[in-house]
């Protein structure tokens, strides 16, 4: 058998089935992984509204720096996708209906985080305004010296006579 350089329609299609099953994987990996974050993250704002509502400040800090650990990772996650869904969308134009289910879900996450987090952002900026009102209701007494307050009251009583 003699070849002449130009790859048959069966070489191609065994070359490149293996391709595009390879970036199927990866691509509904990274999105299942990018949905495990999500719910992670979700998770987070919850614990962060409680946080706030019980005004344990440590716990809130704790909650934030996950919620900034996840949120990096979901970023990443995000870097990695984007290219995978390009190629993805290229070799199936319409063929796959998983991916966009998971796009779907994923979406539906991201909007239900954003709600959440709005939520807390306004918890918290009510939870400081009464802070703020408490504070400044709170009467400092003033040290001013004036003719009356000139002499302190003594703290010592003599008992010897």
């Amino acid at each position: 058998m003699e070849t002449t350089g130009i790859l048959t329609e069966k070489e191609i299609n065994d070359s490149v089935i293996p391709q595009r099953v390879s970036v199927l994987r990866q691509l509904k990996k990274n999105l299942l992984r990018q949905r495990e974050r999500l719910v992670e993250y979700l998770d987070i704002l919850e614990h962060e509204t409680e946080d706030i509502y019980r005004g344990d400040l440590e716990k809130l800090t704790a909650h934030v720096d996950m919620e900034r650990a996840v949120i990096h990772e979901i970023q990443t996650f995000t870097r990695v996708i984007d290219p995978l869904e390009k190629l993805y969308r290229a070799e199936y134009p319409d063929r796959e209906e998983e991916i966009p289910a998971l796009r779907s879900s994923l979406s539906g996450l991201t909007e239900h985080i954003l709600l959440r987090n709005r939520a807390n952002r306004d918890l918290l900026k009510k939870e400081m305004a009464r802070i703020e009102t408490s504070l400044s209701q709170l009467r400092i007494p003033s040290r001013r010296k004036d003719m009356f307050n000139l002499q302190e009251a003594s703290t010592l009583i003599d008992i010897s006579t």
